[in-house]
């Protein structure tokens, strides 16, 4: 694995459709092989990337926004399961490739009703799927700069309600604070504070969408330290309040 190339870590719902060919996928600390065919679905906020990809590998990837996926009416195994480093994957065969085309076309088409099509199909899909972690291998590849990262990422989702500095969590991974900072940002492309305010802001929008809390439960529940700093930060973040932001996507 070339350490040069950055992960990719984003606040969306990835999903993934493998059409032919063979991709491997390394994601948190292990890697496992895309199965042909069939849907597979993960939350981007854990450090991932495409890795050992053949030269005949058909590959789509579409990122559902988080604030969609949150309005699904999913069970809550399949809802909480990808909030929790879960993966979303077809048991068997079930999307045909001719079905995932023309979501693919739908989805990037102008037209809201036939992207709304496109989304329930997708939904539809994924009910009839399962959480789980598919067949994995610890890495082999895995290089000695990606371990600590994914250390401090899931030190960083495990204590967002904690007042989290930089040189905090370069000391969960046993990093002098400068290089963590350095590393995190070149393996990433976010700096660790980027990457905290970015998951409590996740933490935020998925608590007003999925609970009837007050508004100024959720803004301590989502980490942040005081009231003012989770008005202003979901203001910027979103161009709503948090209120707002909850009566939008709730009526």
């Amino acid at each position: 694995m070339n350490s040069s190339v950055k992960f990719q870590v984003h606040f969306d719902i990835e999903v993934n459709y493998l059409f032919e060919g063979s991709a491997r996928y390394f994601f948190g600390r292990t890697d496992w092989n895309l199965p042909e065919r069939r849907l597979v679905a993960f939350w981007g906020t854990t450090p991932h990337r495409l890795v050992d990809v053949s030269t005949n590998a058909r590959l789509a990837t579409l990122r559902i926004p988080l604030v969609d996926y949150l309005q699904w009416e999913s069970p809550k195994p399949l809802f909480e399961g990808v909030f929790e480093n879960g993966v979303i994957i077809e048991p068997i065969e079930l999307t045909a490739p001719q079905r995932m085309d023309r979501w693919l076309l739908e989805y990037a088409s102008e037209d809201p009703n036939l992207r709304m099509a496109a989304l329930l199909e997708i939904q539809a899909a994924m009910l009839r799927s399962q959480v789980a972690v598919p067949a994995r291998k610890t890495s082999s590849t895995a290089n000695s700069e990606a371990e600590p990262v994914m250390v401090m990422c899931k030190y960083i989702t495990a204590n967002l309600t904690e007042s989290l500095t930089s040189s905090d969590v370069a000391d969960i991974a046993g990093l002098h604070p400068n290089y963590a900072m350095r590393l995190f940002k070149r393996l990433t492309g976010m700096t660790i504070q980027e990457y905290v305010v970015h998951s409590r802001m996740a933490n935020a929008q998925r608590l007003l969408l999925r609970s009837k809390e007050s508004v100024e439960e959720i803004g301590e529940k989502a980490g942040f330290q005081c009231a003012s700093q989770y008005y202003a930060t979901f203001k910027k973040f979103t161009g709503y309040t948090p209120l707002q932001f909850r009566k939008r996507h709730l009526s």
